[in-house]
């Protein structure tokens, strides 16, 4: 169970980090410096609770996933399946490329450079479905 604890965590820590990045850099923080946040702290909250990396990944996309929902209801739960998605998947990538290279930092650079990918084509599909305000 300390995979939940570890997720929630991350989840706390990168909020509170994610708003200051936001604060600092403005929507570019999206893309550019949350990515970096979210890895480092998933995969360090995975290591100080001794717990799998791919849970604590999937337990921080649900609460990611959930909160967008309760902050913005129109995009419906598709946005919390995305985020599950995207955070399981970028758990597979640090995991296999840390194991592979037997290099935790090359497995967070590796799930930090997807994951600044998957975060810009997230904010087109989004940008994309907002309705025009021309007529």
């Amino acid at each position: 169970m300390g995979f939940i604890l570890a997720g929630v965590v991350a989840a706390a820590v990168s909020l509170f980090l994610n708003r200051i990045a936001l604060y600092l850099v403005g929507e570019r923080a999206v893309v550019c410096v949350i990515p970096v946040i979210e890895e480092v702290v998933k995969a360090s909250m995975s290591l100080l609770f001794s717990t799998s990396f791919l849970t604590t990944y999937f337990v921080f996309g649900t609460i990611e996933g959930l909160y967008d929902f309760f902050d913005n209801q129109e995009r419906g739960f598709k946005i919390v399946f995305v985020s599950i998605l995207g955070h399981t998947i970028f758990g597979y990538v640090f995991l296999n490329i840390s194991r592979g290279t037997r290099s935790m930092l090359m497995g967070i650079g590796a799930a930090t450079f997807l994951h600044m990918i998957w975060n810009a084509l997230v904010l087109k599909a989004v940008s994309e479905e907002a309705p025009s305000s021309e007529h």
